[in-house]
């Protein structure tokens, strides 16, 4: 895992035209549609992919999946938007060597409405991640990041997330990037590059269904309500946006401080609690 928190400039996925403005309408349309992108575009420069980077085209969209509208009306795939070119590329930056899963998060059909790129394209799916910014489990009807409840904030979310005031529980104290797995059961893994209905942000304080018999939501491989919570496989999570690793015992975050961390599948939920929020103004105690 590398520390990109200062270069992803506080950015999590703008599926909006523009952020909200403190607990304002939320932002859809407002510069004419929406744009689906993530924010580990940005940090392309900083890991030998100018290249890529050269390709994007900020002001469009990178995928056109569950919005009315996308910016200028070009999906990903349309002559004039080759966006889906640049979101569907495997970076190796964004993948743990020990996770087996594809590479690829491949919508099935192509074109599929919540999950896929766009309609307009041929390409088979996006790139996927193992490192994810840290944010609230929700879908993309989530409020924009600056309503949400402030002491129950994580650190990024939908349009635009925390600057270093934000964070008064300290940067120490601040989980930023989670590992997660290229594989789950329920809903679809993380994509670098566009957002989607599911599987954009990694909770770490993600709690797991008491019927799955687990305490804490890293490495939760159960599945799933309806199979009566079966027991499931090492290389598959149970649930989209939960953290996880191939690694035994736990997965890798970095902090706000950039430092990086190997978190136990057997912490307290208290203290994933206290790491997922940057505000609650808790004590997180001595992380295991």
């Amino acid at each position: 895992m590398f520390s990109l928190l200062g270069v992803a400039q506080f950015v999590d996925y703008c599926r909006h035209g523009e952020p909200g403005n403190d607990g304002a309408t939320d932002g859809v349309g407002k510069l004419g549609g929406d744009l689906n992108h993530r924010g580990w575009l940005l940090v392309l420069p900083y890991i030998e992919q100018q290249n890529l980077m050269d390709q994007l085209d900020l002001s469009l969209a990178t995928a056109a999946n569950r919005t009315p509208s996308v910016r200028s009306g070009l999906n990903p795939g349309m002559a004039g938007n080759a966006n889906d070119l640049v979101v569907s590329q495997v970076v190796d930056a964004f993948l743990c060597p020990s996770d087996p899963n594809p590479e690829l998060m491949i919508a099935s059909p192509v074109n599929d409405g919540n999950y896929g790129i766009s309609p307009n394209t041929s390409v088979t799916g996006g790139g996927a991640t193992n490192y994810d910014f840290s944010a609230l489990r929700t879908s993309d009807t989530a409020n924009e990041w600056d309503r949400d409840a402030i002491q129950t904030r994580r650190m990024f979310g939908m349009n635009v997330g925390a600057k270093f005031r934000d964070i008064t529980d300290g940067t120490s104290n601040s989980v930023a990037v989670v590992e997660t797995l290229r594989s789950v059961w329920n809903g679809r893994p993380v994509t670098w590059g566009y957002a989607k209905w599911v599987g954009h942000g990694v909770d770490i304080a993600f709690d797991p269904p008491a019927a799955s018999g687990q305490t804490s939501g890293i490495n939760y491989y159960m599945c799933c309500s309806w199979t009566s919570w079966s027991p499931g496989v090492n290389t598959r999570l149970g649930d989209w946006s939960t953290p996880g690793s191939m690694h035994p015992g736990g997965c890798q975050v970095t902090l706000g401080d950039a430092s990086v961390r190997f978190i136990g599948e057997t912490t307290d939920k208290g203290v994933l609690d206290r790491l997922a929020m940057i505000s609650d103004g808790q004590p997180l105690g001595n992380l295991p």
